[in-house]
């Protein structure tokens, strides 16, 4: 029944992190909530971990029935490293630029694609080219953020150019 510094150093390591994570759940929820919880998943398991072995140290769990065998301690521990480990690399990972950037061009990849399903709906029902070009570049500035947006037609016949929209 010996307490040993290294388990002690662990434990209050991952103690201090679920603490920290604590104090700035706001910030960090309102970023990616479900990488929060992936990340506080992860950290409290690896808590639970260091706590379980400084307690395995001093001796504190050879009374429980799982936890006092061995073979079943080390398995359980084991289990409880690799699920707190991949689950706080999975909640940090979405972190990380590449995520962030695959994630902004998922986003604008949905926008073209309802621009091009509502032009599809607009020729679906208008036939006045016109009216289909000015209505298309109303489009445009709502899903792509424009401030404004300007259609020209030019005459085949007198070569001029016509300000329509």
């Amino acid at each position: 029944m010996e307490w040993t510094t290294p388990e002690l150093i662990v434990a209050l390591f991952f103690v201090t992190g679920l603490m920290l994570l604590a104090r700035f759940r706001r910030q960090l929820r309102a970023v990616d909530r479900t990488s929060y919880g992936y990340i506080a998943s992860g950290l409290i398991l690896l808590s639970l971990v260091a706590l379980a072995q400084v307690y395995h140290r001093v001796g504190a769990l050879d009374h429980l029935v799982l936890l006092g065998d061995a073979r079943f301690y080390h398995l359980i521990i084991t289990v409880a490293v690799l699920g707190g480990v991949s689950s706080l690399v999975y909640g940090v990972s979405s972190w990380l630029p590449l995520h962030r950037e695959q994630v902004q061009y998922s986003e604008s990849r949905l926008s073209r694609h309802t621009f091009l399903k509502r032009v599809v709906q607009l020729l679906a029902v208008e036939r006045r080219y016109r009216v289909l070009l000015r209505t298309t570049a109303d489009y445009m500035c709502e899903h792509f953020r424009l401030s404004q947006a300007a259609v020209y037609l030019v005459s085949r016949r007198t070569l001029r150019t016509f300000l329509i929209g």
